[in-house]
């Protein structure tokens, strides 16, 4: 074949290739629509959505329904603001749910004083809801309202409502659900109420009760607690608080829970015991790595188990006068090469034992060897049998080395790609409000891009046979 065939040859293929490449392009980018609508609307098909204005809502109905599984809402940082009371939700969801459902960038209000039941989100039987960088204002009842399994909610400012979020229960098994990111300040009566299991809250500050009722498997990780801020849990089983700070708050207060564990975390400045552990004596607490320092006292007991290592206790009075313990409470553990609450690697065992004047046991005692003192009688039936002492200098109270807060994957159904391969974008903390959720190509998109490429394959391999016959002629 001369050189003239041979540059024909390559400009045909690179034609072909240019074309389909550009008709590929076109595909993908059609399957990224997004559709403006004005508010109030019904969603009655999955896409995504643009809201192009915001819009204040004086009837008792819903200004945006969805009754469509597959949906993105962009609010692009527009107010809805419901001007009277409206118990439906503002934002709602068909009856029978939805699946795959992404909110954001919106900004919820009422006016001060009103009365009412108002959630500006109240959605129920889902399977799979986001709702990100949104803030709520002066809702007269829970700011949002949830029932159903795989939610997440991140970036959330939380402001002047009565409460802030109620998980419902669910039918069965794990609602599967983490919350991340968000800020509670001055809502009157809780931030979060949840009663149904498999529930991470992480990352958050918070300013009234965080609530537990008939919970299991829930975690608070790396949160900060103020004011009237508190963990309280009943009738719960294994609860985790870790890497979090209570200042001046309303601390943890546990009834009837069964495996409570409290680690990596800071106790200061309570006026009463900033642990209290009420009910039938279920437990056990186990404490490790804490830090509690100037408090009136740092635990009531009311007969349930206590297992406390590495702690460092400094306040003036650790228990309660009321407290009692299990038969089965323990101040120590056999030593173990690890991270001491005082600061430096070295021998773990029992905990280090301080008050506000210096002349707290550990502070005084004699290191008798491994960096530990003779066993500490600390009353109430219990002793500390490797009380910390100190084996260098340093400045107390120190802070715990904080265990990262795992990110805790959803588990959404098969084909909707939870949290980024799928309908559901990852979430982005540092996007601006009102910029649009990155949205993932539809299932005919990828289909077309597929097949395109393919008939790409099959048109050169044509054109080279065609070519080569010619050639064969010539």
């Amino acid at each position: 074949m001369d050189g003239n065939k041979l540059w024909s040859l390559g400009l045909c293929i690179l034609l072909v290739s240019s074309f389909g490449l550009v008709f590929t392009a076109s595909t993908v980018e059609a399957a990224e629509v997004w559709v403006d609508i004005t508010l109030p609307n019904v969603i009655t098909s999955a896409g995504n959505y643009n809201v192009s204005a915001g819009f204040a809502n004086t009837e008792q109905t819903a200004v945006l329904i969805i009754s469509a599984d597959n949906v993105v809402v962009n609010g692009n940082g527009h107010t809805i603001e419901q001007v009277n009371p409206n118990d439906v939700g503002v934002f709602a969801m068909k009856p029978a749910g939805a699946s795959n459902i992404v909110i954001g960038n919106f900004s919820f209000t009422m006016p001060t004083g009103l009365s009412g039941s108002t959630n500006f989100i109240n959605y129920a039987n889902f399977d799979g809801v986001e709702i990100g960088n949104c803030t709520f204002q002066n809702s007269d009842d829970y700011a949002i309202q949830l029932s159903g399994v795989n939610s997440y909610i991140y970036n959330c400012t939380f402001e002047g409502n009565m409460n802030g979020i109620n998980y419902g229960a669910v039918s069965s098994g794990s609602a599967n659900g983490l919350l991340s990111g968000c800020v509670f300040v001055n809502n009157r009566y809780s931030d979060i109420t949840c009663h149904c299991d498999g529930m991470v809250f992480e990352n958050f500050v918070g300013s009234q009760a965080t609530t537990l009722d008939g919970c299991s498997d829930v975690a608070i990780l790396g949160s900060s607690f103020t004011g009237e801020g508190s963990v309280n849990a009943y009738d719960c089983t294994d609860v985790v608080v870790d890497n979090c700070t209570f200042v001046d708050s309303y601390g943890v207060f546990v009834t009837d829970v069964q495996n409570l564990l409290i680690q990596h975390s800071v106790f200061t400045n309570h006026s009463y015991s900033p642990i209290m552990l009420m009910g039938s004596g279920l437990g056990p607490l186990t404490l490790h790595d804490n830090v509690f320092l100037g408090n009136s006292d740092s635990m009531s007991i009311a007969g349930q188990n206590v297992y406390a290592y590495n702690n460092y206790f400094g306040d003036d009075l650790v228990f309660a006068s009321s407290s009692v313990f299990g038969s089965a409470s323990s101040f120590s553990i056999e030593p173990t090469d690890g991270v001491r609450i005082t600061g430096g690697i070295g021998q773990i065992g029992g905990n280090f034992w301080a008050n506000s004047t210096g002349n707290g046991y550990s502070q005084i005692a004699e290191d008798v060897g491994d960096g530990f003192a003779a066993p500490y009688t600390i009353g109430f039936g219990q002793v500390d049998e490797y009380p910390l002492v100190l084996t260098e200098a340093i400045s107390p109270p120190p802070t715990p080395t904080p265990t990262p807060p795992p990110t805790v994957p959803l588990t959404f159904p098969p084909g909707s790609g939870g949290g980024g391969g799928g309908w559901l974008p990852s979430p982005s903390p540092t996007s601006p409000a009102g910029s649009a959720p990155t949205s993932p190509p539809t299932w005919l998109g990828i289909y077309c891009h597929t097949w395109l490429l393919i008939l790409l394959v099959v048109l050169l391999l044509i054109i080279v046979c065609a070519v080569a016959l010619w050639s064969d002629r010539r």
